[in-house]
Formats: structure tokens, sequence, C-alpha cells
């Protein structure tokens, strides 16, 4: 889920420390190093690529990760990563867009009889 957000700073710091936490209480190291640096990574991503008035990493969507841990329900939190990152992917502009390619002439068929009469 995409949520607002009044300060993206505030907002990057709060997920950075959520991430980190998490990573860190599965007493992994290398894990914890790795979260450390994806969310350094991914702070510059989002600020480079995030939508305007659109926070990537939602705290509904964080709450959401902690009640399937509390309940130790793993397909419910595979599920519910699975579609907080795939809201993540949505908040960044990480694709062009694609232009429609057309031949004016196919909107107004006036203009192509005039240039066949040419």
């Amino acid at each position: 889920m995409l949520a607002e957000t009044p300060n993206k700073a505030d907002a990057l710091l709060v997920s950075f420390n959520f991430h980190t936490l998490l990573a860190t209480v599965t007493g992994n190291e290398v894990l914890v190093a790795f979260m450390n640096d994806l969310m350094v990574r991914f702070a510059l991503i989002a600020a480079v690529f995030e939508y305007p008035h659109v926070t990537v990493c939602s705290h509904l969507a964080h709450e959401r990760l902690v009640d399937f841990i509390e309940q130790r329900d793993g397909n419910g939190l595979a599920n519910a990563m699975l579609s907080h990152l795939n809201d993540i992917e949505q908040a960044l502009a990480l694709y062009e867009k694609k232009r429609a390619t057309f031949d004016i002439t196919e909107i107004f068929p006036q203009i192509r009889a005039r240039n066949d009469q040419s």
C-alpha cells in the first residue's frame, strides 16, 4: 500500500531503522550487513526515482509484516512481503513509458486522401 508522507527524509529513516532492526533480530551478521548496504542504496534510489508525494515503504505494510511474524504465519508473511515489494516497485519511476506510435493519417483520413491525390 502506498502512503503519502509530509517528510520523505523521516520516512526513509524510519524505513531504514525498521529493516535493519528486522535483520538484527535474526542474529545473522551477514544479513545485517547486507540489509544496511541495501537500505543505503535504496535511499539513493528512492531519492532519485520515487514519484512525488508517495512513500515507497509504508508503515502499514510493515505492520502487516510484523503481524504475520507474530502469528508465525510463513505463507502470510511471504505473500505480504511480495505485495510490499510490488508496492515499492510501483512507487518508483523505473521504466520509461512506452510512447504510442501511430500514423496521423490514420486519425485524419482526409489528410491521407489529400496526400494520395498529390
